[in-house]
């Protein structure tokens, strides 16, 4: 009998010691699966496993839509997160499908956060603007926005910012039905702020980070999520609980093998043009492209497909514009090709000169300022109008990637519109050499020194008088990280109690 109660009080002892012993559980990958079109987990990015150097950030969704990565000394994998650092990373076009729908829910799961941006803190955005997931910052500001579709008035945003991001699950809603007209932001299952859509998103691209320091910062990023529907509150909720248990607790996370997709990512084929090399921009004898454009949200203008094979461009109003549809696909290089060429005919013109605007990938200045003029004469048969890009353009700005050109028609003397009509057969680009620099010295400057353009008015919303109080995390949640080791802890003060007493009452009956 005295051996038994030995032995038992070793056994206690045994596992007292085992349960003081720091350990974690094991997190699962427990997330929402139903609507699922595009998943990027930071700790499995391979689809098994969590390469350190990878160099594709694969889809686990089992569409495919897998994404290149750059990586450097600052912008690198961690165990649980890419870590970026003031670098943009574009995602795979596929994801344009979610967000330009009607309907839709994008996660993103952030880590430890540090800010530089002074005007605005950049998350998730578009090339052409369209789509904006940003923190403002300028004036003293810290106020969280989603901007869908250009300048809508009614957009989701809430005080606290940095606060709300760092360390949390940010999620958006966008429902834009006939029954429901909805756009509700949440952190960490929390609803913070909602708005009421009008018209969906059209963005032509999709990236994360930011290189600009006006818009920069640096952390984790543990995850991306797109849904093709409506995710509820408590489907928020679940899956912000399961990034605290996999990313944020200390709990140990095996990659699991989760997508059976084979597809690879597709790169653009590298080509090696000679000056007088032409490409097409845009076609549009091709209906495909004629519908982009149509879809586009262009302004005072009419668009249609012509029985001849291009695009009829008619301006109802003042201020006419309409946009050329590129995407990441068919994007150039502007430092290669410097010339645009515009076939087209069109009916009298009272004013000659229009306005063609775009935007460069890393552009540095605000889209306004990337613009040129637009020569277009009258013309009862196809012409071609040439412009010349690098030289013409105000500020020095065709270069890296050419991603969206706008073109801004002419109109009438008054500002009136008249009925203008244009047809377009296509846009093409030429590549022409650098004009060779002289080496006389200036006599005099040629012109003031510049200093960036002022964000214009109709770019961005008046920041709202906010008289509440900032919007705050949920205090009652629980702690993000360590919770393994406090239950560790827990147990081990619990098993000890324990085999102390066992222990006391064996030596007691010793005494006897």
């Amino acid at each position: 009998m005295k051996r038994s109660v030995k032995i038992t009080a070793l056994l206690i002892v045994a596992i007292m010691i085992f349960a003081c012993l720091p350990f974690t559980s094991s997190a699962s990958d427990d997330i929402i699966k139903e609507g699922l079109a595009a998943y990027y987990d930071g700790a499995n990015n391979s689809n098994g496993m969590q390469d350190m150097s990878a160099n594709v950030w694969r889809d686990l969704s089992g569409n495919g839509l897998h994404f290149e990565v750059e990586t450097d000394s600052k912008t690198y994998w961690k165990k649980n997160a890419f870590h970026s650092d003031r670098h943009r990373i574009y995602f795979n076009d596929g994801v344009l499908d979610v967000v330009n729908a009607n309907t839709y829910t994008i996660e993103m799961a952030f880590g430890e956060m540090e800010f530089y941006g002074t005007d605005w803190l950049t998350l998730v955005a578009s090339d052409n603007d369209e789509f904006s997931m940003f923190i403002r910052v300028q004036d003293g500001l810290d106020q969280l926005e989603y901007k869908y579709n250009d300048n809508n008035r009614d957009r989701p945003l809430c005080t606290n910012g940095k606060d709300l991001v760092n360390n949390s699950t940010l999620a958006v809603t966008f429902e834009l039905t006939d029954e429901v007209k909805i756009c509700k932001i949440y952190i960490d299952g929390a609803l913070v702020a909602q708005g009421v859509p009008v018209v969906a998103n059209i963005a032509n691209s999709l990236f994360f980070g930011h290189e600009n320091e006006k818009r920069s910062w640096q952390g984790d990023v543990h995850a991306f999520r797109f849904y093709s529907r409506v995710l509820s509150e408590e489907e928020i909720k679940h899956n912000s609980a399961v990034d605290d248990d996999k990313y944020r607790s200390g709990n140990e996370y095996t990659p699991e093998q989760l997508a059976t997709d084979t597809a690879e990512i597709e790169t653009r084929p590298v080509v090696n043009y000679n000056p007088g090399d032409v490409i097409t921009v845009a076609d549009f004898s091709d209906a495909a492209t004629c519908n982009k454009a149509i879809a586009y949200d262009n302004r005072n203008v009419e668009l249609e497909m012509d029985d001849s094979g291009a695009l009829k461009v008619t301006v109802t109003g003042v201020n006419p514009y309409f946009y050329i549809p590129i995407d990441r696909t068919s994007s150039f290089d502007g430092d290669v090709f410097s010339t645009l060429i515009f076939t087209y005919k069109t009916n009298t013109i009272d004013d000659e000169i229009g306005k063609i605007y775009f935007s460069t990938t890393y552009q540095e200045v605000y889209f306004t300022d990337n613009v040129a003029d637009l020569f277009l004469e009258e013309a009862a048969e196809y012409t071609d109008c040439e412009i010349n890009m690098r030289e013409d353009n105000y500020n020095d700005t065709w270069k890296n990637d050419i991603i969206m050109l706008r073109i801004d028609l002419c109109e009438n003397a008054d500002g009136s519109a008249n009925g203008q009509t244009y047809w377009f057969k296509s846009v093409k680009a030429r590549y022409d050499e650098p004009t060779p620099v002289t080496t006389e010295a200036p006599t005099e400057p040629a012109t003031e020194p510049k200093t960036e353009a002022a964000q214009p008015a109709d770019t961005e919303p008046a920041a709202p008088i906010d008289t509440k109080a900032p919007v705050t995390k949920p205090v009652d949640e629980p702690a993000k990280s360590n919770a393994g080791l406090i239950i560790g802890i827990i147990c081990g003060v619990a098993a000890a109690a324990a085999a102390a007493a066992v222990i006391v009452a064996v030596l007691k009956k010793k005494k006897k």
